[in-house]
């Protein structure tokens, strides 16, 4: 309540001290984790031009802000995944359609480990064996005897599930896995644990690396040709095709303007950009 007394307010003030009609809206944004500082970047830069547009910004998973859209909670869903059948079918008896999805970038499923861990490359093969305990221990790879430490985002995650669809084939995480809630927990109990592997859309840690996969490095060129077998798109997703201010916004994302800050946050623009 407090909030939409708040927005009322900025609204009747906007409009009085403007003799030039200002839009003004409140877009509600949920989902993933892996986009949360993406989107918060993007809000941010779209804000400085559309001093009437405002945004509430959210995290917590893919499959969270999925639920927040079936329910009218949200306007736009971040999804790092496309929606499942059971999701789908939801959005489909609540609102007769099957929801409109955006790509705005494009991302990677990266591998990390300690920098302590001279290992540069695993198979995707030997991924599914670590993941889902066949595999207990380093030396199976030649490094050393030393447990691995397996640490991955939960059941929410929109990356947790395609890790799970696309490396384990639909099987189960091993039960001992570390479960951690964000993108931030996982990657420091990466930089704090020689043994540890997990895995986390493009991200940027002085204590821990990426490691290729099948020989092949998650750079911007192997991501855009599809050489990087675990490349995919970051979506936004909304009810019904968007109108309004919601596909300004949305508009403005897939624009060069949008794709440069895409870009500055170290995801992969949709095109070439000139600078």
């Amino acid at each position: 309540m407090k909030r939409i007394v708040f927005f009322i307010s900025i609204l009747l003030v906007l409009c009085s001290c403007s003799s030039t009609p200002i839009k003004v809206a409140l877009i509600r944004i949920k989902g993933s984790d892996t986009m949360l500082k993406l989107m918060e970047a993007l809000t941010a830069e779209y804000r400085k031009s559309n001093p009437g547009i405002f945004f509430t910004v959210k995290g917590g998973g893919t499959a969270l802000g999925i639920n927040a859209l079936i329910n009218s909670d949200v306007d736009i869903c971040a999804a790092s995944r496309t929606f499942e059948p059971n999701e789908t079918k939801l959005l489909a008896e609540k609102y007769g359609t099957i929801g409109i999805s955006t790509s705005i970038a494009r991302d990677a499923v990266c591998i990390l480990v300690n920098k302590a861990n001279p290992i540069t490359s695993i198979k995707l093969s030997q991924l599914k064996d670590i993941f889902t305990g066949k595999l207990k221990d380093w030396s199976y790879l030649g490094i050393n005897e030393n447990p691995i430490v397996l640490v991955r985002r939960n059941d929410n995650s929109g990356t947790a599930l395609h890790f799970k669809m696309r490396v384990l084939e639909g099987e189960e995480f091993e039960s001992s896995s570390i479960v951690q809630s964000t993108v931030e927990e996982l990657l420091e109990f990466i930089e704090e644990n020689p043994n540890a592997i997990g895995f986390s859309g493009l991200i940027h840690s002085k204590d821990a690396r990426i490691i290729a996969v099948d020989d092949v490095l998650p750079t911007k060129e192997n991501v855009k040709n599809g050489r990087y077998p675990l490349s995919r798109y970051l979506h936004l997703y909304t009810i019904s095709t968007p109108t309004g201010a919601v596909k300004d916004f949305i508009d403005w994302i897939i624009s060069s303007a949008g794709q440069k800050i895409i870009e500055g946050v170290g995801f992969i623009p949709l095109f070439e950009i000139a600078f």
